[in-house]
């Protein structure tokens, strides 16, 4: 999936902020769920391979790339299948795949929304259980 002048650029920008965005995971400072964190990560490095030729990559080639644990890989990949963000291919030469047009799309709250659901958007910034009870603690 190459234009005639080389690799598909605007998957690369997204893959490059991305990359500098994303440090260790465990180093986002409560703000994702560890797996929201290899769920990111998975995706940038699908998306990264989807602008080459052969863009699917299998399990093992995802967790070795992100750094995660096989299994934990295994659940996150498929909660990103089934909320259609990659495409899951079966078989011996399967993997997991996303289109250059697909890439473009995804957008990280997506993926946040895939794997953690909305309470990164409706819970309290601070962490606790409500304002309400932030705010008299606090005072």
């Amino acid at each position: 999936m190459r234009n005639k002048e080389g690799p598909v650029e605007g998957v690369l920008l997204v893959v490059a902020v991305m990359t500098t965005i994303i440090s260790p995971p465990g180093t986002f400072v409560a703000m994702f769920s560890k797996a929201c964190e290899y769920g990111i990560r998975a995706m940038v490095c699908i998306a990264a391979c989807g602008s080459k030729e052969d863009g699917r990559l299998n399990l093992k080639e995802v967790a070795k790339r992100t750094d995660s644990p096989e299994a934990f890989t295994a659940k996150v990949l498929q909660q990103l299948s089934r909320a259609g963000l990659v495409r899951s291919v079966k078989g011996p030469n399967g993997g997991f795949e996303m289109s250059v047009a697909q890439a473009k799309k995804v957008r990280l709250s997506h993926v946040v929304a895939a794997i953690d659901g909305d309470a990164i958007y409706t819970g309290c910034a601070l962490g606790l259980l409500t304002a309400r009870i932030g705010l008299s603690v606090i005072m």
